[in-house]
């Protein structure tokens, strides 16, 4: 885990195998903010690690035998789950909610459900009158909200309100509102001149 500090323009590295003494960590599965703030990471093996910015480290919580989305997540969102659910079915997806692997949903500032799954790619749904639309933003003819990769590590908002979306093998990309479009992302301009993406 690596952490970038764009007003000291400094790396950080964290090595969770060192937390977690004798665990077998093959990758990390999913980076996300609790309610407080505090940052946690979850491995795919099922380690958890919560984020002390006192003492800048991470240390390790409980490990658990879910690797996509947490049970408690989806008692939150139930209703979104049940409405995605009927949607793939209406689909005809090879998928249902279960096997879909939910890595993660968020709720944006404009009140967008945006759902990042392991093996159906991303999936975003508005709530009108009563009702959940969604939308496929891999199933689609539509080349500037498409994202090409069926597997969605993480999606997540900043504080500027962009929404920034990681895959597997495929890059970053950034979801730019006022145009309504996706764009991969190959480098971001620092304080130094340009930093380098890879996946």
């Amino acid at each position: 885990m690596i952490k970038y500090q764009p007003e000291k323009d400094k790396f950080t590295s964290y090595y969770l195998d060192k937390v977690a003494v004798g665990a077998d960590l093959k990758s990390l599965d999913s980076l996300y903010e609790e309610k407080d703030g505090t940052l946690c990471i979850r491995s795919i093996d099922g380690y958890n690690f919560k984020y002390n910015s006192k003492e800048d480290l991470f240390e390790l919580k409980e490990k658990d035998s879910i690797s996509s989305l947490s049970w408690e997540q989806i008692d939150e969102q139930k209703e979104l789950v049940v409405s995605f659910d009927q949607y793939l079915v209406k689909s005809k997806s090879a998928f249902n909610s279960r096997n879909v692997e939910i890595r993660k949903i968020i709720k944006d500032s404009e009140g967008r459900y945006w759902i990042a799954t392991k093996y159906d790619g991303l999936f975003s749904a508005v709530k009108q009158s009563g009702e959940y639309n969604f939308f496929s933003h891999l199933h689609t003819s539509e080349k500037s909200k498409f994202i090409n990769s069926e597997e969605i590590y993480d999606v997540y908002e900043d504080h500027s309100n962009v929404i920034w979306i990681g895959t597997k093998n495929k890059g970053l990309y950034r979801y730019t509102r006022y145009k309504y479009k996706f764009d991969q992302i190959e480098t971001i301009q620092t304080s130094t001149g340009s930093l380098q993406l890879g996946t």
